[in-house]
């Protein structure tokens, strides 16, 4: 077994209690990526998952994994024709 890493041991640009990479985010050092990815973990239609909250449920629809990059927002599933692109400014929420 390996033992969990603590924040004290991190090398960063801050010992405040929050850590390195919050003190990165609030003084504007970090600069991310141009793009975000979120997903579920994979899995197969009927697979048990505990994705929403902590149930355990079979997954009932295919996930879907979203990619947002500027005003752009792709909603992924592996079927044909299920995938949603959307433009964030003008879409309805």
């Amino acid at each position: 077994m390996v033992a969990p890493t603590t924040a004290a041991n991190w090398a960063g640009r801050s010992r405040s209690r929050a850590g390195p990479v919050a003190a990165a985010l609030r003084d504007g050092l970090a600069q991310g990526r141009e793009y975000v990815i979120g997903s579920i973990p994979f899995a197969d239609l009927g697979d048990p998952v505990h994705s929403v909250d902590n149930l355990l449920r079979p997954l009932s629809d295919s996930p879907v994994t979203t990619m947002t990059s500027g005003d752009r927002s792709l909603l992924y599933r592996p079927e044909e024709g299920r995938s949603e692109l959307y433009h964030l400014a003008s879409d309805p929420r």
